[in-house]
């Protein structure tokens, strides 16, 4: 769990529910990992400096990572 965070205007932003999931092994000399963020694809802000002209910024939905190595 994300909580909320203040911004200048008073309003929060940032509250979300954030469940990630992966997978890691090995077979041999191959290491692996394939796993997902925000599965459950929450749509949620966080504040962001005053300088811009936005006082939050929408973040990444749900993502996917897939990643392998070979030892030698």
């Amino acid at each position: 769990f994300q909580s909320s965070r203040g911004t200048d205007v008073g309003a929060g932003a940032g509250e979300a529910l954030l469940l990630n999931f992966g997978l890691a092994g090995d077979v041999g000399r191959l290491r692996y990992f394939a796993g997902v963020k925000n599965l459950l694809d929450i749509q949620y802000r966080v504040p962001v400096v005053t300088d811009i002209s936005s006082t939050s910024a929408q973040q990444y939905g749900r993502s996917f990572m897939v990643e392998a190595a070979l030892s030698y």
